[in-house]
């Protein structure tokens, strides 16, 4: 209360009015809504405006919602539609008057599809799982049913469970093809042809990795005959890079190679610079010549993927990139900026780094070098590490800016398949062979379901959750500067970060093994974990008497676990850059999207964390 009048009285102080609020008019805030959303949105903007309207909103206009979470879906924020649309189904499906439509039906499907995008796959499965017998299922929902199973086949350690999950994969997406395949035959609609040729080649590729060749090669035909009948009715829809994506997948399965090439060029040409889809493309192509035996490297040939390079460091290549490359530039002196600027305007991507605050970088350059600077800027796709160095503060060290923009490279080369060049060495980042790195693994965990504890299930919490996490915590004691708890919270700093990536998959597979609703817990009691890495301040606290740490990357980590799925790990992008720098072996950081942490953290990049599959780096 105090707080609250001291802030009215110093906006009063400033010559600002406070008015009477108006009375809260759905229909002109849904008009608002609509002129927001004719434009296109930032990741802030969308996240805005989720946060400005109730649930009981989105719920009361479904389209304006699905309109903002595709939106959203589109450009890869995925923790954002959960946001969105989760809240606003469960409200919607609670109405005593609630029948299940088609934008239910949709806004289920871009749920679903979040979830499978951040790996939360069991989640994914249970939500499919919510679609009513006589919902509106159109081909992208059926598709998605069709890509949970393929992506659970992927995961799957036992090939004899994989083929089990593409025939699966295979059926879903078959039956759904027949449908409409028969409804394209009959109306010659371009949306039927699109479905029927999406789900039918899909058919016919799971059908391939299940070992079905003759069925496989079956489809293929008959999606070939459905696209050729599609360009013909439909110039325009047969320019289409999906559909020409499409023949090319056909006529691989065929055994095509002319055909498959020149369908996969064209589809590769109609997408300049659309690295994420035309990857999408490739890496299935890959995954398909792998399993019927076809040369990847000849399929490789097909798709003209820019190569990714490294300059900047001291000891690196001195031979500008080929035109149109990926370039990384860490930038750590001003007669670095012309050459750097030369690149910018030849790269298809540039991503800049620095060893230091830009602010403090422009104290040492002149005004053309200024001007250069700002050039620069303006031309980077983007400019990484100003967070990393802010948080790191005093304690910033020459190894961790290295290493974090060796481990961004990384990251990007391992997100679209590439060998990047140029790479420095550990030994040019400045890690000493045989000494830790100066910087600390931090690691947050929270059980949910926590707080709904009666007071005689606390001594059970206390004896066996808390005693199960104990069990790991006392393997792993000697690596770590400092463990503590509160009620359900665990907070523990690692002294390097190899062991805390492996404590928390350990301690992930640890709670979920046991099943905690049989000793009367609530059945949805799970951890969120949650890591990042970077330089902190240790002391001894004179309170506890123990080692603690303190620093931004400390509390950057703890805003981190309360936007965690359960039962998942998270990691923010420092972690995950970290990780790939120093080439921890054994386990994997996907990219989870972009989310708005709490407690005025701002926007960050978060990382599933999962371990490594025998063929990972292959699908």
């Amino acid at each position: 209360r105090a707080t609250a009048l001291a802030t009215l009285q110093t906006l009063h102080g400033e010559g600002y009015r406070i008015n009477s609020a108006r009375v809260a008019d759905s229909a002109s805030d849904a008009a608002a809504v609509e002129a927001v959303l004719a434009g296109t949105l930032t990741f802030e903007a969308a996240d805005m405006l989720r946060r400005s309207y109730r649930p009981d909103f989105w719920a009361e206009h479904p389209e304006l919602l699905y309109r903002l979470a595709r939106q959203a879906s589109n450009a890869g924020w995925p923790l954002l539609v959960y946001d969105l649309v989760s809240p606003a189904l469960a409200r919607r499906e609670v109405e005593a008057d609630f029948v299940p439509g088609e934008i239910d039906a949709r806004l289920r499907y871009l749920e679903v599809l979040s979830l499978v995008e951040v790996g939360a796959f069991e989640r994914a499965a249970r939500e499919l799982e919510k679609l009513r017998a006589g919902e509106a299922i159109d081909g992208d929902l059926a598709g998605l049913r069709g890509r949970l199973a393929k992506m659970q086949g992927l995961r799957a350690l036992d090939p004899a469970r994989a083929r089990v999950w593409f025939e699966q994969s295979a059926r879903i997406y078959g039956n759904s093809y027949a449908g409409a395949r028969d409804r394209f035959l009959e109306r010659g609609a371009q949306r039927d042809g699109d479905d029927a040729y999406y789900l039918g080649i899909n058919a016919a590729t799971m059908n391939a990795w299940a070992g079905h060749e003759c069925a496989s090669r079956t489809l293929a035909a008959e999606v070939l005959s459905i696209c050729d009948a599609l360009a013909e009715r439909l110039p325009e829809a047969g320019a289409s890079p999906w559909l020409q994506a499409t023949r090319g997948e056909a006529h691989l399965l065929l055994g095509n190679q002319r055909g498959a090439g020149t369908a996969y060029r064209a589809a590769a040409n109609a997408l300049p610079g659309q690295w994420r889809p035309l990857q999408s493309m490739r890496r299935q192509a890959l995954e398909t010549a792998h399993r019927i035996g076809f040369p990847s490297l000849l399929v490789e040939s097909w798709f003209n993927l820019p190569g990714l390079h490294v300059r900047g460091f001291a000891d690196g290549p001195a031979a500008a990139p080929p035109d149109g490359s990926m370039v990384f530039f860490y930038l750590d002196d001003p007669a670095q900026l012309e050459t750097a600027a030369d690149l910018a305007a030849r790269a298809s991507e540039f991503h800049l780094g620095t060893g230091e605050l830009l602010e403090s970088f422009r104290q040492r350059l002149s005004p053309a070098q200024t001007a250069r600077l700002d050039g620069l800027l303006a031309a980077a796709t983007g400019v990484h590490g100003q967070n990393e160095i802010l948080a790191a503060g005093a304690e910033l060290t020459p190894v961790f800016t290295r290493l974090f923009f060796r481990g961004l490279a990384l990251l990007r080369a391992r997100e679209l398949d590439l060998v990047p060049h140029g790479l420095p060495s550990l030994a040019e980042c400045g890690v000493v062979a045989g000494e830790t790195p100066p910087f600390r693994a931090m690691l947050c965990a929270d059980a949910k379901g926590y707080s709904r504890l009666g007071a005689g299930m606390l001594p059970t919490f206390c004896r066996d959750y808390l005693g199960c996490v104990a069990g790991v915590v006392e393997r792993f004691r000697a690596h770590t500067v400092t463990v503590k708890t509160a009620g359900d919270g665990l907070f523990m700093v690692f002294r390097d970060l190899p062991n805390a990536i492996r404590f928390s998959l350990e301690l992930l597979d640890a709670t979920t093994a046991i099943d905690w609703a049989a000793r009367g817990f609530p059945e949805d009691l799970a951890l969120r974990i949650s890591l990042d890495a970077g330089p902190v301040m240790e002391f001894l606290d004179p309170v506890s008497g123990h080692q603690d740490v303190a620093g931004l990357v400390v509390n950057r980590a703890a805003r981190i676990e309360p936007v965690t799925p359960v039962n998942h790990v998270y990691a923010g992008r420092t972690m995950a850059a970290l990780a790939a720098a120093l080439e921890i072996p054994g386990v994997r950081f996907e990219y989870a999207g972009e989310t708005i942490l709490p407690k005025g953290f701002g926007t960050f990049q978060l990382y599933h964390l999962t371990r490594e599959q025998a063929d990972a780096k292959r699908s």
